[in-house]
């Protein structure tokens, strides 16, 4: 006799709505995180080229922000490229050494930058690999429960059976008024979301390349060349409050280590060339933040990303159990056994749908 009887949706939609907005939440704030901290070239770098974007959610092709791919290869290739550059003595902040730099001074600045861009890269390295592993299993989270609403979509549900797991049951869903209303639910939250998810992806563009002077070093440094000197030296008055809350989050370790004047004791450069050296490396510093600043209004503006974040915040649990009923039909078996046996392998395509930690790589 076929086993016939009625379930519930009303759990897995809400445990998918809370997915979504503990995704698009980590989203904004792993976002805000390394722009603040990092500055916004690690932002577009990290994401300049993704993957596992695309999926399908209830026989919607919808787009989600996606997974960094290759992010950390790029990263060690750029840090190798700067500390060539520095061997080299062609980057911009030894170009900035003031006339009456003698070799000494140019070998002390060498030093001290080879120095820190292995200190800025291997701490870049360990704040990305956090960032993707979190990244990863929210996405995760998400697409399980996107996968589980797919197999509803297609009329279809079942349980695995038996001590060892090796039965299976699959039965039919009866489609109705219950079925419709858990589509128009979920239509609903995927709308919202992939707006979101558009607008977080379209504000981290990778411009940084082709409008900051010295991008490379833009990329490691920015972080440890900031004072509140050079707030006011912004070229838009509007983004003097973006600069000084972006400034609140770095500091000035690599300038005052560039400009520490030598001793008898102590390594630095000659003293009459302190100050002016200094002043190069704040003007370029100026530059470094005014591209950071031309980003800001996007992730802060309560008209921009926030806006968009909080429509999927504030989307309410269902109230409707979303009932549908059930006959055992064992032809859907091969149907039934291919979700599963995907949700343990995972798929090799580049959809978010059906995915496990092992499809997707950080490294």
């Amino acid at each position: 006799m076929a086993l016939t009887g009625e379930t519930k949706y009303k759990i897995l939609y809400n445990t998918f709505l809370k997915s979504s907005k503990d995704y698009s939440n980590f989203i904004n704030t792993g976002f805000i995180d390394l722009y603040n901290q990092k500055g916004h070239g690690v932002l577009e770098e990290t994401f300049r080229y993704i993957s596992y974007e695309w999926g399908n959610i209830m026989n919607r092709s919808i787009n989600l922000v996606g997974f960094p791919e290759k992010s950390l290869e790029r990263l060690d290739k750029k840090y190798e490229e700067l500390t060539n550059s520095i061997t080299a003595q062609t980057t911009g902040i030894q170009q900035e050494l003031p006339f009456g730099a003698g070799e000494l001074d140019k070998e002390y600045v060498k030093k001290v930058l080879l120095k820190h861009s292995k200190k800025s890269w291997v701490e870049l390295r360990s704040t990305l690999v956090e960032f993707l592993i979190e990244l990863r299993e929210r996405q995760l989270n998400l697409s399980n429960n996107i996968d589980k609403l797919n197999l509803v979509f297609a009329n279809v549900g079942g349980y695995i059976t038996g001590s060892s797991h090796n039965g299976m049951v699959s039965f039919d869903l009866t489609t109705g008024t219950s079925t419709t209303n858990l589509l128009k639910e979920v239509s609903g939250t995927t709308n919202t979301l992939e707006v979101f998810c558009s607008n977080s992806f379209g504000s981290i563009s990778p411009d940084y390349t082709n409008q900051v002077t010295h991008p490379n070093e833009y990329l490691f440094f920015i972080n440890k060349l900031m004072t509140n000197e050079i707030v006011r030296y912004m070229d838009s008055y509007d983004r003097y409050g973006y600069a000084q809350n972006l400034v609140d989050y770095r500091d000035d370790e690599l300038i005052k280590d560039l400009t520490k004047p030598k001793r008898k004791y102590s390594d630095g450069i000659k003293k009459e060339i302190v100050k002016p050296y200094r002043n190069n490396l704040l003007k370029l510093a100026i530059t470094f933040l005014n591209y950071d600043t031309k980003k800001y209004k996007k992730h802060f503006d309560r008209t921009e990303i926030p806006s968009y974040l909080q429509q999927v915040q504030s989307i309410p649990k269902a109230i409707d159990n979303f009932e549908v009923t059930f006959t055992q039909n064992n032809t859907e078996l091969s149907l039934v056994r291919r979700f599963f046996d995907s949700t343990v392998m995972g798929t090799n395509n580049g959809s978010y749908n059906l995915k496990i930690t092992k499809n997707i790589s950080i490294t």
